[in-house]
């Protein structure tokens, strides 16, 4: 796979060559006989390699979910949140 050689040599010399080596030991074929023979390190390995959920750099919108059905632990510091209700000025979110 001479388009795989490539990519990696552009990141870095070492990884084409890696990569050429990947290609010479039987590239995915050899991989797939191995992980099939070694599922644990494989999703080790995977798991380590794989990239992030979101990059490094993404803007957008955050989604955040408290879980109002667990209990308060003294990392709340007695700070209360009622998602039924609306914020007020006391808890310094009001105008």
């Amino acid at each position: 796979m001479v388009a795989l050689r490539e990519r990696m040599t552009a990141q870095h010399p070492l990884h084409g060559m890696f990569a050429n080596v990947f290609e010479n030991l039987g590239g995915e074929a050899a991989l797939l006989e191995w992980a099939e023979d070694n599922p644990a390190q494989f999703f080790a390995m995977f798991t380590k390699l794989a990239p992030a959920a979101i990059p490094k750099g993404t803007t957008g919108a955050v989604h955040l979910h408290v879980h109002s059905d667990l209990a308060p632990t003294a990392l709340d510091r007695g700070i209360v949140i009622d998602n039924d209700s609306p914020p007020s000025k006391a808890e310094g979110r009001g105008e």
